[in-house]
């Protein structure tokens, strides 16, 4: 495990941090970032007292100002009166989106994204065709270097002109599309992950199954006590439609071959022998342009996984460490039930303020032990 469960409660100093175009912001009142497993771009907001705020960075400064590079920090520094940088731990680097001023309430907030967003805002101009050798690893290098990211790329193989891989990437080089769309297709076509962290474009296999987890630790009540627990809050939930049998159908018409093609994923609920299933298998059916039968087939195993992971949902609200990332599997216990197993993060979101204090949400999700897909 990556955390102890049993720390108990040790009384903690958190102290956050907001650097703007690296230099270090004053009156910090709140933070909240949101780092997430979606292909999609972290997000964050944070709130400045404006009186507290230089004669160089006035109100009038503040509200001229057209590019604003963030990172957020946080974490528990030895010497919480005199820390620094270094002290603490970087959650976020992005850039402000949205300004808001209240002067009555001397307040400002800013709120942004990550840099996947410079992936996101801009078309691809880099490629415009598939070139042999032109591999998934190649392709996102040279996009992060584009974009002034520095690659951390699994390196993958590549494929002759001609077969289904090279034409999946072919077409998707010649769409007019974001260079976020193409590292997320590509980490889909390989099973990877794709996210940005601070200056790094990360490329890489999708987290093991069996890998060490972040443990919440339920033990139950006795005599008529509370129960113990290492989180403030924990909540689960199943969607019983999900959990029947799951049968994925996705059709598509390619005007090039002049031809319907479809293909089927199923996931049959394996028995435990205490119940019986519940109606029909759950179907559902897609629509996608232009594709052959080999990337059909592989769009209805994702959306099979995809929607087998819905099935079984968990939150827990708890102090906040500076450990949990959404790349990292979360394993309750001690609860008896069928919610006793792995989860894949999806969402972890921290909350910094000098009113509450540091905490953070972490959401996760898959599906019972009992139906692998």
């Amino acid at each position: 495990m990556i955390n102890n469960p049993n720390r108990g409660s040790v009384p903690q100093s958190p102290r956050g941090m907001v650097l703007a175009n690296g230099v270090r912001l004053s009156g910090l009142l709140s933070f909240s970032v949101t780092n997430n497993n979606f292909f999609h771009a972290d997000s964050f907001s944070f709130t400045l007292s404006m009186s507290a705020q230089s004669a160089a960075t006035n109100f009038d400064w503040w509200s001229r100002q057209e590019m604003l590079e963030i990172e957020l920090l946080g974490g528990f520094p030895p010497d919480p009166g005199n820390f620094e940088k270094a002290d603490l731990t970087s959650f976020l680097v992005g850039y402000v989106d949205d300004l808001q001023f209240d002067p009555v309430a001397d307040q400002m907030t800013f709120t942004g994204r990550d840099l996947t967003s410079k992936l996101i805002d801009t078309k691809n101009t880099l490629f415009q065709k598939a070139m042999h050798p032109m591999t998934s690893s190649t392709i996102v290098t040279a996009i992060a270097k584009q974009a002034g990211l520095t690659p951390v790329v699994t390196a993958t193989s590549g494929s002759s002109p001609g077969s289904t891989y090279y034409q999946i990437i072919d077409s998707l080089l010649k769409a007019h599309c974001s260079y976020w769309d193409i590292v997320t297709k590509l980490a889909q076509v390989e099973g990877y992950q794709a996210y940005v962290l601070g200056h790094e474009l990360h490329f890489e296999p999708r987290t093991a199954a069996d890998s060490d987890p972040y443990v919440i630790q339920w033990t139950a009540p006795s005599s008529g006590g509370a129960p113990s627990l290492n989180v403030i809050d924990l909540t689960f939930q199943r969607n019983l439609s999900v959990a029947k049998d799951l049968k994925v159908v996705v059709m598509s018409y390619n005007p090039k071959k002049n031809k319907t093609f479809t293909a089927t994923a199923t996931r049959a609920r394996a028995g435990s022998g205490k119940a019986t299933p519940f109606g029909e298998e759950q179907v559902y059916t897609f629509a996608v342009a232009n594709k052959t039968q080999a990337q059909v087939q592989e769009i209805a195993n994702a959306k099979l996984l995809e929607l087998s992971r819905h099935e079984m949902n968990m939150s827990a609200r708890m102090p906040a460490d500076v450990v949990l990332t959404p790349r990292h599997l979360i394993q309750v216990t001690g609860t008896g039930s069928a919610f006793d197993q792995n989860y894949f993060a999806s969402t972890v979101t921290r909350n910094y303020s000098l009113a509450e204090g540091f905490t953070m949400t972490v959401q996760g999700k898959n599906q019972t032990p009992n139906n692998p897909t």
